[in-house]
């Protein structure tokens, strides 16, 4: 993904959440971006 794309997506959650669950979130976010990348590349090879 994008950093554009990312944070658009990163938006849109943040808005469902509340207050607490937007600062854990700010905190780990690039962790969270970290693993998804993984993830994706674990299971695209995979297949």
């Amino acid at each position: 993904m994008e950093n554009g794309v990312e944070d658009v997506v990163k938006n849109v959650v943040v808005k469902e959440l509340n207050f607490v669950e937007r600062i854990i979130v700010k905190m780990f976010y690039k962790t969270f971006i970290k693993v998804y990348k993984i993830g994706i590349t674990y299971g695209f090879n995979n297949k």
